[in-house]
Formats: C-alpha cells, sequence, structure tokens
C-alpha cells in the first residue's frame, strides 16, 4: 500500500516546487504603466530637435518590470528618421531579455510585413506575430502616414493577443497625434 502512494506523493510534492518556481518571478515583477510622452519628455524632445517627423505614442504602455529595476530609453533621430528604445535596467546593450519596446518612424520607407489589421480612421497596419529561431523577436505592427512608415516593436504586459495589444497601442498613438 505505502509503494502505490509514493508515487502520487511524489507527483504532488514535484507539481507544488513547479508552482513555486513558476510563481516566483511574477512576486518579483510588477506591471507599470506608463505615459511615454511624459516619462520619456526628454527623450521626444531630442528627436523632435533633429527630425521634423512627427512622434507618433501611444498614451499608456503597461510593462512587466522585476523589482528595483527602471526603464531606460534611449532615442535617435535623423533628418529622415527616429528611433525610440526602452529597456529594463541599464547597460542593456540591446540584450533580448532587457527589452521592452520600440517606436520608430521613417519617411519612404515600405512596410516588411503582409498580415493587415485595421487601425483607428481606416488606416492600414500591417502585423508580424512574435517569432522564433535561434531567438525570438517580438511581435511588430506598422501603419503609414503620408509618407512616413511608423514601426511598433513591443512586449506589452497583460491579458490578450499581441495582435489586440499592438493595435491597441498604434490606435492610441494615431488618437493622440504628434507629440
Amino acid at each position: 500500500m505505502r509503494l502505490t502512494r509514493l508515487p502520487l506523493l511524489a507527483r504532488a510534492v514535484v507539481l507544488a516546487a513547479a508552482a513555486l518556481v513558476l510563481a516566483a518571478p511574477a512576486a518579483h515583477a510588477a506591471v507599470r504603466h506608463v505615459a511615454p510622452a511624459t516619462a520619456f519628455r526628454r527623450q521626444v524632445r531630442g528627436i523632435k530637435a533633429n527630425t521634423a517627423l512627427p512622434v507618433l505614442l501611444p498614451d499608456m504602455v503597461a510593462i512587466d518590470v522585476p523589482g528595483g529595476h527602471g526603464i531606460e530609453a534611449k532615442w535617435a533621430a535623423r533628418r529622415t528618421r527616429w528611433h525610440l528604445s526602452l529597456a529594463i535596467g541599464p547597460r542593456c546593450g540591446g540584450a533580448n531579455a532587457c527589452f521592452v519596446g520600440t517606436f520608430s518612424a521613417e519617411r519612404g520607407a515600405t512596410p516588411a510585413f503582409r498580415r493587415t489589421v485595421r487601425l483607428r480612421g481606416g488606416v492600414t497596419g500591417y502585423f508580424k506575430p512574435t517569432t522564433c529561431g535561434a531567438s525570438c523577436s517580438p511581435p511588430q505592427l506598422q501603419w503609414r502616414r503620408g509618407d512616413v512608415l511608423y514601426t511598433l516593436e513591443f512586449r506589452e504586459a497583460g491579458r490578450g493577443s499581441d495582435r489586440v495589444k499592438l493595435v491597441r497601442l498604434a490606435d492610441s498613438a494615431l488618437a493622440a497625434g504628434p507629440r
């Protein structure tokens, strides 16, 4: 009788340990709701000082941030393009584990994806889901305003599909207009 209970007991211990391991990261992370145009005001000013391309950003993003870490924003801008990237913690150096997202715009560029989605105001968006090979790339959404291609590449926290989340972020950026 004891031999038949041992495997059941062993399974219960393994399942309980697995539940603790899976729950541990969630206990140390917090979802932060960030308003990009406000939180990264200095970077947006730098972008606007270097390009005439409109800066479109969503009103709010949800980011999973491990306890004790901040969000670092880096930017680059030239006459025909701009780029704002977000990472968790300083000195991330572009590591995949630190990546949060990017917002960018480029004059004259064409969409890189075929899957279309409908955005606010009848704008056509071009969506790419998360893809994995040797490493995983986050989901992306692109749309055109005039001759400018906007790209949103973001790992947003919360429920819902990546497609739904990115469409919501793009719709928010379109509704807010240039920052």
